[in-house]
């Protein structure tokens, strides 16, 4: 395996994470500011935002609408800040679950409304997910867990590379999504005929994870748990083996 240099590691964290090993940061907070920015912008590509950059711009050489995408910039500003800061405070006394709530609800507050919908749970499971899964991948060390505040009752990251994961590991499959005892995974499969397309990812035949509801996360979460306690392994660790398989894997 190579052995990557320190300077190659403080290069691809800076340019990634805009945070630099080599800081005086004392409770990490420098560090969960700037995990908590990389995993906003994991899930930003995905959010269809009332006026997206390219509206405003367009807006705003048209003199059009000024005021509105005034507040509408305050609003996002405020509500990303809200929930930079619920993240830095969290502690081991909250779940990840709790946190995901408070972000789903704080983005009613603010007013996030997106183009059809509203800002969902399963987007709000992206931000806080990304967020405990970057804060681990930086805990080498089990005692730094704590200095983190990662609670031990995480969830693990939903997108559509571990949709597919999920399904080629067997821990969902058609027979789990339609059987009549997992009424919240029965709208899982969205295809008519309630089956996974032949020669196609299984997350195209799903519910997309951005549209999912507080319901189907939490029964798509407890299977994943069950999957790790029978493989005595850490649900972020068991995640990010299986999205690794999926990225080289289409890659390669």
């Amino acid at each position: 395996m190579l052995n990557i240099s320190n300077e190659m590691q403080r290069f691809l964290i800076t340019t990634t994470f805009g945070y630099d090993l080599n800081a005086d940061d004392p409770g990490y907070i420098q560090l969960k500011k700037a995990c908590s920015r990389r995993a906003y912008l994991d899930l930003a590509r995905v959010v269809p935002y009332k006026y997206s950059v390219s509206k405003i711009d367009e807006c705003i050489k048209k003199r059009e609408k000024e005021r509105e995408i005034e507040n509408f910039e305050n609003a996002k500003s405020n509500f990303i800040k809200t929930i930079e800061e619920k993240l830095i405070q969290s502690n081991e006394a909250k779940c990840s679950r709790e946190i995901i709530s408070e972000v789903y609800s704080d983005a009613a507050k603010f007013g996030m409304n997106v183009f059809k919908s509203s800002f969902t749970y399963g987007m709000s499971q992206k931000w806080v997910n990304m967020y405990f899964k970057y804060l681990w991948l930086f805990s080498d060390a089990d005692e730094l867990v704590g200095d983190f505040g990662i609670s031990t009752d995480l969830d693990m990251p939903i997108d559509s590379y571990i949709i597919d994961a999920l399904f080629t590991k067997g821990v969902l499959s058609e027979e789990i999504c339609n059987n009549p005892n997992n009424r919240y995974l029965n709208e899982l499969i969205s295809t008519r005929d309630k089956k996974i397309r032949i020669n196609t990812r299984p997350s195209e035949s799903v519910l997309k994870w951005s549209g999912w509801d507080r319901e189907i996360y939490t029964a798509v979460q407890e299977l994943i748990k069950e999957r790790c306690k029978a493989e005595n392994i850490h649900i972020l660790q068991y995640e990010n083996q299986l999205w690794m398989k999926q990225v080289m894997g289409e890659n390669h």
